[in-house]
């Protein structure tokens, strides 16, 4: 992140801890895929083009919260597992084929929320730790 704001004069994200929180039910659709750390922000990019090309295709709702669930992150092989996708409500209908679901139950969890580039979004990991 030093290195970005040398260059830039500026830092182009922003990390805040908003602590343990009640949170859900939640119900995310999107598009589940696996990507290399390196590549993580592309791929990231890639799958939200797509559910949002998807969920226009499918009249889904696109007003919900924009989020990625990280399913497993293999730290030594740099391999992460994620859905990217969109919070719908719980009364929507039935998912298409073309997308994954993934369902979170009513339950307290860490909100660290980040805000710019992929590039940093290793700062909010460290903040979560």
């Amino acid at each position: 992140m030093g290195r970005s704001g040398i260059e830039t004069g500026a830092i182009q994200s922003k990390t805040t801890v908003h602590g343990k929180q009640s949170v859900g039910p939640m119900r995310v659709v999107g598009i589940r895929k696996s990507s290399a750390l390196s590549e993580i922000g592309p791929s990231m990019e890639a799958a939200f083009c797509q559910v949002h090309e998807l969920f226009a295709k499918h009249g889904l709702p696109t007003d919900g919260d924009v989020i990625s669930v990280y399913h497993d992150c293999d730290l030594k092989t740099q391999i992460f597992d994620y859905t990217s996708g969109i919070a719908i409500p719980q009364t929507t209908g039935n998912v298409p084929d073309e997308l994954s679901e993934w369902l979170l139950p009513a339950c307290q969890a860490l909100h660290v929320e980040h805000i710019g580039s992929y590039t940093h979004l290793g700062n909010a990991w460290s903040a979560a730790n």
